[in-house]
């Protein structure tokens, strides 16, 4: 976080911002919108140096955090967090008029960033990949299916092919 950006958001009447896999170690720039009265909820997977009362920050790797997730990358940590954000707007009946969404279909984003982030497949991660993998080989993912043809790959996407073909081309640009 950069107080530019807080800048351009303030100009836009931004009243919220969410970050994802960045902020936790952001202090200066998070006191200064606290100060502009803009809120900062910080969706992060990095090591914290040094905890600030204030912030809104969900980071396994936070000292007071129990939940023993510390092995997830940011997409992870994200997914749980529109889980549970879908869970309260379910029990406030958000959806009687409007079709909820399924998040399942993400599991693609979340695979490519969990094996791209090179943390441990393990517990959860593991599942994730699983669960993304089976999406990715579905083709709903209109940007992947194009990539994955662009670079050759086989009609069935594996997790090497992400952490080497995939997930480079992504982080590239």
């Amino acid at each position: 976080m950069k107080k530019n950006a807080i800048d351009f958001f303030l100009k836009k009447n931004i009243k919220i911002i969410i970050t994802l896999d960045c902020g936790s170690n952001d202090h200066e720039a998070l006191k200064y919108a606290e100060k502009k009265n803009i809120e900062v909820v910080i969706i992060d997977h990095h090591e914290i140096k040094e905890k600030e009362e204030s912030l809104s920050i969900i980071n396994p790797k936070s000292k007071d955090d129990t939940s023993g997730l510390d092995f997830l990358c940011a997409a992870g940590i994200s997914f749980l967090f529109l889980v549970s954000i879908n869970s309260i707007l379910r029990n406030k009946n958000f959806f009687e008029k409007i079709k909820a969404p399924n998040l399942k279909n993400f599991l693609d984003l979340v695979a490519i960033g969990t094996v791209c982030d090179l943390v441990p497949l393990r517990k959860v991660n593991r599942l994730f990949v699983k669960a993304g993998l089976e999406i990715l080989n579905t083709n709903v993912n209109l940007g992947i299916d194009v990539l994955s043809q662009k670079l050759g790959l086989s009609k069935k996407i594996s997790n090497v092919d992400l952490s080497f073909y995939i997930g480079p081309c992504i982080n590239s640009a």
